[in-house]
């Protein structure tokens, strides 16, 4: 038995097999087709667990990143409370509360050019640097202005994890798994935002600080155990790396066993750099 997969495209000709390179554009009237035979492999049941602790990997950096968006909530009083530096004026507050959201729309291009360049699991990895510098920075911090870069610095590495960390999600899980790990992400910014909440009930802002840099270590950690997303590998040309990716993923040792997953990751990776070059040089084709 074999599967055929067909994709249908508008003014796109990808030829007959994978192995055929040509590309054409035709006029967007026309409609063509390809079809790829994809060899079906063994029948086998992909594990959960490892693409549950890839998953989860990534998505502890959305802990971290509750922490930032709430510490604002609880530090600030109790940076007032001690006049660390003295009286605040009202433009102090407003920078400090606001200079992580201003790092993470900094982060965003640069985020996603890396993430495609370097690779999804080095970014997130880089990212954890961000967030570890700002909480060192805001601890040791010895005036407003070294609060508000430690804040910027922190915001930098949450907002590009709310790139990084889904499309690495998606690109290491099954279909029926992905929405759901997809959505972890925003249940465990909620449980990052809920920590620092009970953490600054009980603790001063320098304890708080601790606390929340103890998170992107944890995440610095984990990222290290998982692999690198497949289809990353395979857009840049790592042909054995692939498969040892998804056999880490899917649970097994056996290549023959993720033969067909793996065909069919080659085959969406080619469609989608078509899409993505045609996007560019026919417009609405």
């Amino acid at each position: 038995e074999i599967l055929i997969v067909r994709r249908i495209f508008k003014g796109v000709n990808l030829g007959s097999t994978m192995s055929d390179e040509e590309v054409s554009v035709t006029p967007r009237s026309v409609e063509t087709s390809t079809e790829a035979i994809i060899p079906p492999g063994k029948e086998f049941k992909p594990k959960l667990w490892p693409q549950l602790l890839a998953a989860f990997a990534a998505n502890m950096g959305a802990v971290a990143f509750g922490n930032v968006i709430c510490w604002s909530s609880t530090g600030l009083p109790s940076l007032e409370k001690d006049e660390v530096f003295g009286p605040f004026s009202e433009n102090a507050l407003s920078w400090m509360g606001s200079s992580a959201t201003l790092g993470a729309c900094i982060s965003c291009l640069p985020s996603g050019y890396c993430a495609d360049r370097f690779g999804r699991k080095k970014t997130m990895l880089f990212l954890t640097l961000p967030f570890v510098a700002g909480w060192i920075l805001m601890y040791f911090a010895q005036n407003v202005w070294m609060m508000i870069a430690g804040r910027l610095l922190t915001g930098f590495g949450g907002g590009g994890y709310t790139l990084a960390a889904p499309v690495y999600i998606a690109e290491t899980s099954e279909p029926k798994y992905r929405g759901m790990f997809i959505t972890g992400f925003d249940v465990l910014t909620g449980i990052g935002m809920l920590y620092i909440l009970i953490c600054g009930t009980y603790l001063n802002w320098k304890n708080q600080v601790l606390v929340c840099m103890f998170m992107p270590l944890v995440t610095f950690v984990l990222i290290l155990l998982v692999p690198e997303s497949p289809r990353y590998l395979l857009s840049k040309g790592f042909q054995t790396e692939v498969t040892k990716s998804l056999c880490w993923l899917r649970g097994t040792k056996d290549s023959e066993e993720i033969k067909g997953e793996l065909f069919e990751v080659r085959e969406l990776t080619v469609v989608f750099q078509v899409v993505l070059i045609l996007g560019f040089l026919a417009p609405g084709a």
